[in-house]
C-alpha cells in the first residue's frame, strides 16, 4: 500500500505521516527531506539550478535563497 499525504504549510502533514507510519508499522519517506538534501550547496539539484540561473537565487554562502 502506498499512501501520500499532501497539504499546505503548517497543516500537520509530518505529524500525520508519523502517526500513520507508527500505526501501520510502515516506512515513511519525506519528499521535503529529499528535496532539502538535493538542494543543499553543490548537490545535484543545487547544481542544476545554479547552471540554469547562475547566482540569481543563491545567498553568499551558496545556500538556496
Amino acid at each position: 500500500m502506498i499512501v501520500a499525504v499532501t497539504g499546505g504549510i503548517g497543516s500537520g502533514k509530518s505529524r500525520v505521516c508519523q502517526e500513520l507510519a507508527k500505526g501501520l508499522q510502515a516506512e515513511s519517506v519525506s519528499a521535503d527531506a529529499i528535496c532539502k538534501n538535493l538542494l543543499a550547496p553543490h548537490e545535484p539539484g543545487w547544481q542544476a539550478l545554479h547552471s540554469l540561473y547562475g547566482r540569481k537565487f543563491f545567498r553568499d554562502d551558496d545556500s538556496l535563497d
